[in-house]
């Protein structure tokens, strides 16, 4: 499933247009679901499906859209797929908190990776998260298509372009 998905991921990321998300988000689907099944394989803790699915989705559509902006300087895309992998981080780190601390639902397996490491992925994604926070924000123009919507705040709806005499 691995290499597949990376070959998926690879096409998609070569094609700069709209064409190419529809192949990088399933190849990062793909991939990462063959990563997490080796991950499985190798430490027989199967029941971490639990809150694994976190990572594949939202988390590998947000790294497949951040890849693909940051490689064809879409800086909205990038942004969202920041903001959509965060989220799945976040998901697997409290789903696997509770899971894992509060079920104890891989006693039986033979390795305790899991359950010792989420505790330091919280703190991680914790730091993470404030250091995101001081990071100065992008201001956002207002120039272009968008800066004609009207919103309720605004007084006057904009004017519509001239319409061509004839």
């Amino acid at each position: 499933m691995i290499v597949p998905g990376l070959f998926l991921l690879v096409a998609g990321l070569a094609i700069p247009s709209e064409a190419g998300l529809g192949i990088v988000i399933p190849g990062a689907i793909v991939t990462t679901v063959g990563l997490i099944l080796a991950f499985q394989q190798a430490t027989g803790t199967w029941a971490s499906w639990a809150y694994m699915w976190a990572l594949v989705a939202p988390g590998s559509v947000g790294l497949g859209l951040s890849a693909h902006g940051l490689l064809h300087r879409r800086w909205e895309l990038l942004e969202a797929g920041l903001k959509t992998a965060a989220t799945g981080l976040g998901l697997f780190v409290g789903f696997g908190l509770f899971f894992e601390s509060v079920l104890d639902i891989d006693r039986e397996a033979s390795t305790s990776l899991l359950r010792d490491g989420m505790p330091i992925l919280a703190i991680i994604l914790g730091a993470l998260i404030v250091v995101i926070n001081l990071l100065p924000r992008r201001k956002q123009s207002m120039s272009g298509p968008a800066a004609n919507i009207w919103t309720p705040g605004n007084s006057e709806p904009p004017s519509s372009p001239a319409a061509p005499q004839g």
